[in-house]
């Protein structure tokens, strides 16, 4: 706590208790810094509000002195926050104050609850309210968002498995596969030939069986291949003057392609086949990815203004910088068979899997 600090007050709790203390040190003249774990300061331990059983019209009756406190000139409110440490010194206590993310800029929040209206979920946590993560207690909204599901934090791409699954639930079918492609630009290929290492952490198996997100995911682009092809969000930012070249055209360097062009980067791939795909296409037979899906979002990236040149092998980086690109980047691929050091593993007739199905699929 620093000197012109050294009266603070550090107030740590929530409830109308901690209410009632925060409007008698803030009237005392006294700076206070109140900080609660809960979503909002009304909010008692165990996510229980004074409001939870009581009639709508009834909902906000300690607005007037929520406000009275929280916008005092004197008060620091923090929502999300831990006291990580208190130690004392000789200008008095230091606290070690940690904030979650709390989503929500309250200098522009107006608390129109359109936030409301249109979130999908609902908290079954508050039954007689039935409200959403998104809600107004107080002087703005506040958005009740817990940590990182287990789901999210498996998948290799981070997707917002939760968001999407939620939009499904609710038919919202184009505003779910927009949050996938947020971190996946391939969800019709994913769905077919993902492992899904998030349904293995899906919490719902302790109870039957975990939710069959990567069908789902499936399902989503499926829909809208059946409404016509892949489109995908146009670049965030506009057009910037560097180009950047990708050294291969598989599934590392579409995503790349995917990424940079979203960020305004002029972006061409340089593929050695005469088709971009690279193991998605040579490794991994038609039955399970069909050659439509993959060609389509293929085009995709291409209609979103990604250049790809196929029978285009390079020879030499160098001339890559040569004719004027920025940047190179290398994703020519790995797909070739591991050995087993076993006896008999280079005998006549012995192929790996991999060389037998890029045979196969290139003729």
């Amino acid at each position: 706590m620093s000197s012109n600090m050294k009266k603070t007050v550090l107030l740590i709790g929530s409830g109308y208790g901690a209410l009632k203390v925060a409007q008698d040190l803030s009237q005392s003249g006294l700076p206070l810094v109140w900080v609660t774990q809960a979503v909002h300061f009304l909010e008692l331990p165990g996510g229980v509000t004074h409001f939870t059983e009581w009639p709508d019209d009834l909902d906000f009756q300690f607005r007037p002195l929520y406000l009275q406190v929280t916008r005092h000139p004197l008060v620091m409110a923090m929502t999300h926050a831990r006291i990580e440490a208190i130690k004392r010194g000789p200008e008095g206590y230091r606290a070690v104050i940690v904030q979650d993310p709390v989503y929500i800029d309250y200098d522009l929040c107006t608390g129109c609850g359109r936030c409301m209206e249109i979130c999908p979920l609902k908290d079954t946590s508050h039954p007689p309210l039935r409200r959403t993560p998104a809600y107004c207690p107080s002087r703005a909204l506040d958005l009740d968002k817990r940590k990182m599901s287990p789901c999210r934090a498996h998948c290799p791409l981070g997707v917002n498995v939760q968001a999407y699954m939620a939009l499904t639930a609710a038919s919202r079918f184009e505003e779910a596969l927009a949050i996938i492609r947020e971190d996946n630009p391939l969800p019709g290929i994913c769905g077919r030939v993902c492992h899904h290492p998030c349904e293995d952490a899906c919490r719902r198996s302790m109870f039957d069986q975990a939710v069959a997100i990567c069908s789902i995911k499936r399902f989503l682009a499926d829909q809208e291949m059946v409404k016509g092809k892949p489109q995908l969000p146009a670049p965030q930012k506009p057009r910037r003057p560097e180009r950047v070249a990708i050294v291969g055209g598989g599934p590392a360097g579409l995503a790349a392609a995917y990424f940079l062009n979203r960020e305004g980067f002029r972006v061409t791939i340089f593929e050695a086949h005469h088709e971009a795909g690279g193991i998605l296409r040579v490794g991994i037979n038609a039955f399970r990815l069909p050659r439509s899906i993959l060609n389509q979002e293929i085009q995709a990236l291409v209609d979103a203004g990604v250049e790809i040149k196929t029978d285009t092998p390079v020879e030499s980086i160098q001339s890559l910088f040569h004719k004027g690109f920025r940047s190179v980047l290398l994703c020519t691929g790995a797909h070739h068979d591991l050995r087993l050091n076993i006896p008999g593993e280079n005998a006549k007739g012995v192929t790996g899997a991999l060389e037998m199905l890029r045979n196969l699929n290139t003729g």
